[in-house]
């Protein structure tokens, strides 16, 4: 099931708009005669992006036409209710097309209903939310997961949604580093930020369009935590664990990295025994000793979930050894925790193998701490990005009752922080990398925000939605414009030049000059123009600032302007200067291809 068609009444900025989500039909609806009607495509080409994608779309338009509005209006209307509750906003009349669905809010808005729902469509008032998504069992819709990205911090509430999958910094800025006592803890959101980032380079084989910073530094705290709260030895003792307390007196080895292996046997004992208390329970501290010196469990006084627990607790440590035979690693020891310098190279399979041995035991919050040496924003947005990404397909809604096998994935300013050499690679890398993070997902519709010509040159006119404010009838009270939906059909996109988008009024309105140097240029002209006669010093003073210009058209006229100022009566002067420029740019030439050899 995919989104096709949004049509909003009033809404922040928006006043009775559509938005066409669907490359394969194109949606036009009248609010005069409240008649939706639907029309093939005949452009479309089925699987354009490959068999993972149901849709991609891309919104574009200018700041404040409400890009990012339309992900939070779909966000309150469309992922707030679910199969354990709703929340209901009053955002106004809307009606929403999935693939064989319409949920209509009025049902005065639409007057053609027989003829839509003879083209398939079942059509479901939107009310009652707490009853609605039982009422659309069967239609498909239960099937539908929604996730959301955005790197923007905007101190935007938290959505109360049953159906999101909220990844945004907004939400996870809250969820990774607010405590149980509402304490802020800053340094919690970054290592668990810097863990979704390895997670994802750990789960995907991805390919990063840079080098990987030259080392990664891992503390192990003696503090472990479950859910934000510290995991004290009398929240063990409670459990009747006693046989695991003692093994936190245990005599410390000399040894740095053998007390490395007994704070990470310990922590992880203790980490597990806290949320499985019933494995642990009658199994003697000298067996725990014992697996831990010998590296083995063969005990026939274990049961076999425990033996498996175990098992699991020495392959860390089995992987940790195998990092450190990489000879890649440094290890400090402090009063509080044990610091790790691993050096980043070409293979890092033995490290990726021991963080993927530490997942399989634990979540982000317990006692690991992770920190690159020497990383870019933009390096550190691209790794968010699909870090943020991937930790949304390792936690998608597990629903007993419904499985979701499909996602609509909103990702707004997807450019942002990015090179344009990124931007130009980054849908590529999405339509590469979200099959293999979403691959339990039938199928993917993705709908992304963004500024970027590049994007736009690597998707058809279907696909995309250009929000734009023009100067119609359709006022604000303030006097501004409500943003309105052009038609694409009249703007040629795919594997278009990015001059040629750019030079696109959509885009660049006044020109593809810098505001600040077309005011220094216009400021030379009018100097130009008011001045009758120059002296040496202030055509000197021209000519320099005449010749930074970039443009070779407009520095050419504004040349041949001072040149007229200085008169064909003073040929000697007119010639000293062309003479000089002559010079110039044989210096230049001869500087050219004295590097270029």
């Amino acid at each position: 099931m995919t989104l096709e068609y949004l049509w909003i009444e009033d809404f922040r900025v928006f006043k009775k708009i559509g938005f066409n989500f669907s490359s394969k039909y194109r949606f036009t609806y009248d609010y005069e005669s409240k008649r939706l009607q639907r029309s093939l495509n005949d452009q479309y080409i089925e699987s354009f992006f490959g068999g993972g994608f149901s849709e991609i779309t891309a919104l574009i338009g200018q700041n404040g036409v409400g890009k990012s509005t339309l992900f939070e209006f779909i966000i309150r209307n469309l992922t707030n209710f679910g199969n354990g509750g709703s929340t209901e906003y009053n955002d106004g009349d809307f009606f929403a097309v999935f693939s064989n669905l319409i949920l209509i809010k009025n049902q005065e808005l639409i007057k053609n209903q027989e003829e839509l729902r003879l083209l398939g469509y079942k059509i479901e008032e939107y009310k009652e939310t707490a009853n609605l998504f039982l009422r659309l069992v069967g239609t498909g819709y239960e099937h539908i997961e929604y996730a959301y990205y955005s790197n923007v911090f905007d101190y935007k509430r938290e959505y109360d949604s049953f159906q999101l999958n909220d990844i945004s910094i907004n939400n996870l800025l809250i969820q990774d580093s607010v405590d149980n006592q509402e304490h802020v803890i800053l340094y919690w959101f970054v290592y668990a930020e810097i863990k979704r980032q390895i997670d994802f380079l750990t789960d995907i084989k991805f390919t990063a369009p840079f080098k990987l910073p030259s080392k990664l530094f891992i503390d192990i705290s003696k503090n472990v935590y479950k859910y934000k709260h510290l995991i004290q030895l009398s929240d063990i003792e409670q459990h009747e664990l006693g046989s695991i307390i003692q093994m936190f007196s245990v005599g410390v080895p000399e040894n740095v990295s053998e007390k490395t292996e007994l704070l990470l046997f310990q922590n992880l004992l203790k980490y597990r025994s806290f949320i499985e208390p019933e494995t642990f329970k009658g199994v003697d501290s000298a067996i725990f000793q014992d697996i831990l010196l010998r590296k083995s469990v063969h005990k026939s006084e274990l049961s076999p979930s425990q033996i498996e627990e175990l098992r699991n607790i020495l392959n860390v440590i089995e992987k940790f050894q195998q990092l450190q035979r990489t000879e890649r690693i440094n290890i400090y020891n402090s009063n509080d925790k044990i610091s790790i310098e691993y050096s980043i190279s070409e293979n890092n399979d033995a490290f990726f193998q021991f963080n993927d041995s530490i997942n399989k035991l634990m979540g982000v919050d317990t006692f690991l701490g992770y920190s690159w040496a020497g990383i870019s924003s933009g390096e550190k947005a691209l790794l968010s990005l699909f870090g943020r990404l991937n930790f949304a397909g390792k936690n998608s809604e597990k629903d007993p009752d419904f499985i979701k096998n499909k996602i609509l994935l909103m990702i707004d300013e997807c450019d942002l922080y990015f090179h344009p050499e990124w931007q130009r690679r980054l849908l590529k890398m999405l339509i590469d990398t979200l099959p293999l993070i979403f691959h339990e997902k039938e199928s993917i519709q993705l709908i992304l925000s963004s500024h970027s010509p590049f994007i736009i040159s690597d998707l058809p006119n279907s696909s995309i939605i250009f929000l734009k404010k023009l100067p119609t009838d359709r006022l604000k009270p303030n006097g501004e414009f409500y943003p309105v939906v052009e038609d694409s059909s009249k703007f040629e996109t795919f594997g278009a030049n990015i001059h040629t988008l750019l030079t696109n009024a959509f885009f660049l309105q006044d020109g593809l000059i810098g505001e600040f140097a077309k005011t220094k240029i216009f400021q030379i002209i009018d100097e130009l123009e008011k001045i009758e006669t120059l002296n040496e010093e202030e055509v000197n003073s021209f000519k320099k600032r005449i010749s930074i210009i970039g443009e070779p058209m407009i520095r050419k006229k504004i040349f041949e302007l001072l040149y007229r100022k200085v008169g064909n009566d003073d040929l000697r002067k007119r010639k000293e200067i062309l003479e000089r420029e002559l010079e110039e740019l044989k210096n230049k030439l001869e500087n050219r291809n004295h590097e270029e050899g």
